[in-house]
């Protein structure tokens, strides 16, 4: 059986999404523009929703955490997406981490404009 649960910041409401395969679940989180959060705000918002979204998942299931988000500088928009997979102990450890791809993805992105 397997289940999954999308979380818009802006929102702060899980929404089920797709079943994917067997024993594995699907987390997305689409954090919208960017540009005018800090580092701290995202870091925060990314670990946020890993910790709620992952208390009381079953450490041996896989998960799947999918984090978007986009930059807009005038008429450009750059969209980033970070997905990170495995066990679900290993993904709700490494909230930070997956933040730090996150904010290295915006930065260069950045960088492009």
């Amino acid at each position: 059986m397997g289940s999954a649960l999308s979380v818009n910041a802006t929102e702060n409401k899980a929404l089920p999404m797709e079943r994917l395969a067997q024993q594995e679940l699907l987390f997305a989180l689409d954090m919208g523009d960017l540009i005018n959060k800090s580092d701290a705000t995202i870091s925060s918002e990314i670990s946020s929703f890993l910790d709620a979204a992952l208390t009381g998942v079953e450490a041996e299931l896989n998960c799947k955490v999918s984090v978007k988000g986009k930059v807009s500088i005038g008429v450009a928009t750059v969209e980033i997406t970070v997905e990170v997979s495995g066990p679900c102990s290993e993904i709700k450890s490494q909230g930070t981490q997956i933040a730090n791809q996150v904010l290295s993805e915006v930065k260069m992105a950045l960088q492009r404009k």
